[in-house]
C-alpha cells in the first residue's frame, strides 16, 4: 500500500511546489510571447546607421539611448529563457518608468565588445542603470523583476 501524503508531508509540499513552478512558467511564457510584438517596436531595436569615424555602430546605439537620462541597458545571450525573461521585465520597468531601453546581444561580436569594453560586463544576463554622465548606477546579475528595476531607476534618478 502507498502512504496518503497527508502520511507523507513532504510529498504534499512538493507536488505544491510544482504546481507554482509550472503555474509560474505559464505565465512568463505568456507574458513573453504578448511582449515580443511590443519590444519589437521599440526604438533601441530599430536598425541602426552606418558608424562614421572611429565610433562603432553598437556604440552610437548606447550613445543614443542614454541620451534622455537613466536608461535599462539589458545584456543577453539570445534564446536564452532566463534571459528572455529579463528582457521581458526590465523593458516594461522601463516603460513603467519612461527610461529608455535597450537589449544588446553578447552574440553580435560589436555589441559584445562594447559592453566590455565600456561597462564590464562579463556575465549574461545583466541588467545595467546606466546614467551617460554618471556612467553605471545599478547592475543586477540575473533574473529581476520588474518592480526591483523600476527601483533602481528611480534610485538612479536621485
Amino acid at each position: 500500500m502507498i502512504p496518503r501524503s497527508a502520511d507523507r508531508p513532504g510529498v504534499r509540499n512538493l507536488r505544491f511546489k510544482h504546481r507554482g513552478i509550472l503555474a509560474t512558467c505559464a505565465a512568463t511564457l505568456v507574458g513573453i510571447a504578448l511582449a515580443v510584438p511590443a519590444t519589437s517596436a521599440n526604438s533601441a531595436d530599430a536598425p541602426t546607421p552606418p558608424a562614421t569615424g572611429n565610433e562603432s555602430a553598437a556604440a552610437q546605439k548606447i550613445d543614443r539611448t542614454l541620451k534622455n537620462g537613466p536608461a535599462v541597458v539589458v545584456a543577453r545571450l539570445p534564446k536564452g529563457v532566463v534571459d528572455d525573461l529579463v528582457i521581458v521585465e526590465a523593458s516594461a520597468a522601463a516603460g513603467q518608468t519612461g527610461a529608455p531601453f535597450l537589449s544588446l546581444s553578447t552574440e553580435d561580436p560589436g555589441e559584445a565588445a562594447e559592453l566590455i569594453q565600456r561597462f564590464n560586463v562579463i556575465t549574461t544576463p545583466a541588467i545595467l542603470i546606466v546614467d551617460a554622465d554618471k556612467g553605471i548606477r545599478s547592475q543586477i546579475d540575473g533574473y529581476a523583476d520588474r518592480d526591483v528595476i523600476a527601483q533602481a531607476v528611480q534610485n538612479a534618478r536621485r
